[in-house]
């Protein structure tokens, strides 16, 4: 799925000059479709007799000028234009330069629209169809991007689909040839698969190569592999050439923005996710897109936003604040950007009832502004969650000796599982590589020299301290680094035994803590695999929620409701309930956010005081009678 939006911006960031002149590739999704009856062959109003040498074709400008777009989606990159419910009209390009964008972009399938054998020729009503669009919106004031859309064969047979895909492009670059610098061209929407970052820039020099035989100077937008992540740009080798334009896409957290997307399977359980501009939120964002100007700066090519925007299952507040921040820190960086999208369940306009969400809107073109009065909403918004009950078992203030300090000691001595002397509630601090861990007083407890690839460490008398919210608390501090999903985990095993000994706590209604420091963590519980009916190694029984942390001290409360299974896992995959899972529990967990589509470079720093159990009693666990 794709989101852009452009805007036109009065002030452009300074872009490093490569030979002269700026550089810029650009990569984002558009769709749009047309019913039968409004296919006609239409041919281009404006012919310009020869290319401009000089400013019109300019890169910086070209990208600047396609300021705040908006993508057509779900219609000419549907399997076929309806078929996903969109089917574009006229009065969508006169709407979208009403509103106040300055262009749009127009995702296409061009690979459910050719012959099945060389030349692969483009069916001539559907290539009709397409240029009836860019006719419309140059109709309308509006610049155009044209792109390679759902290409889905290209990602899983690259060899026999590369000489298809430079077919269709020849076609698309000899049809438009003619046509001004208002019409752009994106190579590929979010290669992936066997497309990878690799074999992208070397398909995608190839590609160029034949557009620039018919147009020398045409506006290319080109994104990294790995689904035009920003996590990917570093892997983006574009060619020497004077008229590139670097796009992205942003969709992070996934949790919040596909919460309820159909087409991924356990997102039902991300719903109710919230985005409120938490200072780790911004901090997150920011840092993100720091690494995309760097980039840009360092390469001399200029940036456009091809996709961002959240699903309308998410609620408002969370959206508004998610969309006008993404959009005002592009602006920020001098970026052009597109939302995703005009209609649908992402999008600004619902064909159903004629309703335009102006609140999206404002949102879009006027961020600043709008991130400002509706973050005052959301501060009016503090009262903490209800944690559903007034009963709860207190998992640690970190105040006394480990066997005084919790009653799951005492359960675990009556049932015969820990002795006296046992570490049962003891806290660890492990990574996973590559990071450096230290506790309060700056010693080093875990680095990748002295406990290679993984470790684990009983060290809980090193992590307390007195730094609690009150009294003595728990802290660490790791840099967490790597592209292989590095990570820092502080863990209590309930029972001692990882992943043998374990808790009912299906009757949790929710837990609570008190917080601070810098760095997005995870609360996760951990359940035993095995004894929930998974092989070994295939689920690892995470189930929690994320969190920023803030540099004060916050109490953080997180209803069951909001304790879903990690993503990507199996339990979530698979929709698994809660009443299934945590039945079963044998550690809890304090660990960084996954981030599954970038590489990590964060120094992680967390105090903790005060954990509780909401609606877990001793008579519950029968630690009384």
């Amino acid at each position: 799925m794709v989101i852009n939006i452009c805007s036109s911006f009065t002030r452009i960031a300074a872009i490093v000059i490569r030979g002269g002149i700026y550089s810029g590739v650009v990569v984002s999704l558009l769709t749009g479709c047309t019913s039968p009856a409004q296919r006609q062959t239409v041919q281009p109003s404006v012919v310009p007799a020869e290319l401009p040498q000089t400013s019109p074709w300019e890169i910086t400008a070209q990208c600047a000028a396609l300021g705040k777009c908006m993508n057509l989606g779900n219609a000419l990159d549907a399997p076929t234009e309806g078929a996903w419910g969109v089917t574009l009209q006229e009065s969508y390009f006169s709407h979208v330069n009403k509103l106040g964008f300055n262009s749009v972009r127009i995702p296409v399938r061009w690979s459910a629209h050719i012959d099945s054998t060389a030349p692969w020729d483009i069916d001539s009503v559907f290539f009709d169809r397409v240029t009836w669009a860019i006719e419309q919106a140059r109709a309308n004031g509006l610049r155009a991007i044209v792109n390679v859309h759902h290409y889905e064969t290209l990602m899983s047979d690259l060899d026999g689909q590369r000489p298809v895909f430079l077919a269709i492009w020849r076609q698309i670059a000899e049809r438009y040839s003619t046509y001004g610098p208002e019409v752009y061209f994106e190579l590929c929407n979010e290669p992936n698969g066997a497309l990878t970052p690799a074999a992208w820039n070397a398909l995608a020099k190839e590609t160029l190569t034949i557009v620039r035989e018919s147009n020398p100077r045409r506006s290319v937008l080109i994104g990294p592999g790995n689904w035009n992540s920003i996590g990917s740009i570093e892997s983006l080798e574009l060619p020497t050439d004077s008229f590139l334009i670097a796009t992205v896409h942003y969709y992070e957290p996934m949790q919040f923005t596909h919460q309820g997307a159909s087409w991924i399977r356990g997102t039902a359980s991300w719903i109710g996710t919230r985005w409120r501009g938490e200072h780790q939120d911004t901090l997150t964002v920011m840092s993100h897109f720091d690494k995309v100007t760097g980039w840009s700066e360092r390469n001399g090519i200029p940036v456009f936003l091809g996709e961002f925007g959240a699903l309308d299952s998410a609620d408002t507040v969370s959206r508004i604040l998610y969309t006008s921040f993404i959009a005002k820190q592009a602006v920020r960086r001098g970026w052009s950007y597109a939302y995703w999208k005009y209609s649908g369940n992402f999008g600004i306009h619902d064909d159903s009832t004629g309703i335009t969400h102006d609140v999206l809107v404002d949102a879009l073109l006027r961020p600043g502004t709008t991130f400002s009065s509706w973050m005052k909403t959301a501060l009016a918004d503090t009262t903490p969650a209800d944690p559903g009950s007034d009963r709860y078992l207190l998992l640690d203030d970190f105040e006394d000796r480990l066997p005084e300090r919790n009653a799951l000691y005492s359960l675990g001595v009556a049932r015969g599982v820990v002795g006296a002397d046992a570490s049962c509630c003891g806290w660890s601090v492990w990574y996973q590589t590559p990071s450096v861990i230290t506790d309060g007083r700056g010693s080093r407890i875990i680095s990748v020299q002295n406990v290679g690839n993984t470790g684990r460490k009983a060290n809980f008398g090193q992590l307390i301290g007195n730094w609690g919210s009150t009294g003595k608390g728990l802290f660490a501090r790791g840099l967490v680094k790597g592209d292989n999903y590095p990570s820092l985990n502080i863990s209590t095993p309930l029972l001692g035994s990882y992943n043998k000994d374990w808790f009912d706590l299906s009757t949790l209604t929710a837990i609570t803590f008190r917080a601070k420091g810098h760095g997005r963590m995870r609360v996760n519980f951990i359940t035993d695999t095995i004894l929930n009916g998974y092989p070994q190694g295939e689920n690892w029984g995470h189930f929690g929620c994320d969190f920023g942390l803030t540099p004060e001290w916050k109490l953080y409360t997180f209803p069951v409701s909001s304790i879903q299974p990690k993503p990507w896992s199996r339990p979530q995959q698979e929709e698994l309930p809660w009443s299934a899972a945590m039945k079963k529990v044998c550690s809890v967990e304090f660990a960084t956010s996954q981030n599954y589509d970038r590489v990590a470079d964060d120094t992680i720093e967390i105090y903790l005081d005060a954990i509780r159990l909401y609606g877990v009693t001793e008579e519950a666990l029968g630690l009384k009678p």
